[in-house]
């Protein structure tokens, strides 16, 4: 399985970022979030959200991954929360 540093993933949600027409919230969490704010070392496998990742970054994350550049989005929640899955 493929791990991303912490350059990729910054670079992965730039570029997500730079395709998105309209305003999204994606909250990271977990290891990611750990590598992104506090410059953890450890290489990650996705990138865990706090949320249903919205509409407009997912078409955004598949534009990406479509040329070699994705990481996978994970939403995580409690179990029987009302946003789980």
């Amino acid at each position: 399985m493929k791990r991303y540093s912490r350059a990729e993933l910054i670079a992965f949600l730039r570029h997500i970022d730079s395709l998105l027409t309209e305003r999204a919230v994606l909250d990271v969490i977990g290891g990611a979030a750990a590598v992104l704010k506090y410059g953890a070392r450890a290489p990650m496998k996705d990138i865990d959200t706090w949320n249903r990742v919205p509409k407009a970054v997912r078409a955004a994350a598949a534009a990406v991954a479509a040329i070699g550049h994705g990481v996978p989005l994970a939403p995580v929640s409690p179990p029987g929360w009302v946003g789980s899955r």
